[in-house]
């Protein structure tokens, strides 16, 4: 009769265990759901200021001491060195640019940290000399971090994708 009781009564724990797991299982993935939602506007963000040739408004997705590195591998550190960085090309080169996205990824590195990657197309640029320069395609490698509720861009690096050659890629 005992080992009756303490069956049942192992039973019902290891159920509650179980409903237990599967009620937070459903809360993390309901918050990353969240997450997720809240990174894209960010992005979406990002790219409807910068279409807007809006420097301050790009700026202002960065975290105070993020780090923006260029297809030429110079990094322009902190949320007013983008924000000058950005005026500087909105003022020439880029007065008529417009970019495009494809989301590849957005992976969740914790709960406050998300790794993103897209390509870009980037069309509207101006060359040397002031000669418009053809339309680039590129990849954006991101680091958002979860700062009072909001995402902000920690780290963005920016690599510009080869030309098609024709030839395809040695696997």
């Amino acid at each position: 009769m005992t080992s009756h009781r303490v069956r049942s009564a192992i039973a019902v724990f290891v159920f509650l265990g179980l409903a237990c797991g599967a009620s937070w299982a459903k809360k993390q993935s309901n918050s990353s759901a969240g997450d997720e939602a809240a990174v894209k506007q960010t992005i979406n963000s990002f790219f409807d200021a910068f279409n807007k040739h809006d420097a301050q408004a790009v700026a202002a997705n960065f975290t105070e001491d993020a780090d923006f590195i260029n297809v030429l591998g110079v990094t322009t550190p902190g949320r007013k060195g983008v924000d000058e960085h950005y005026t500087t090309l909105f003022s020439d080169r880029f007065k008529d640019a417009h970019r495009t996205y494809s989301l590849k990824s957005i992976r969740f590195i914790t709960s406050d940290v998300a790794a993103v990657t897209m390509e870009y197309e980037l069309s509207g640029t101006k060359g040397p000399g002031g000669a418009e320069a053809p339309p680039a395609k590129g990849l954006y490698d991101w680091t958002l971090v979860k700062q009072n509720g909001r995402w902000l861009i920690a780290t963005l690096h920016e690599s510009n994708l080869p030309k098609p050659s024709g030839m395809a890629p040695a696997r």
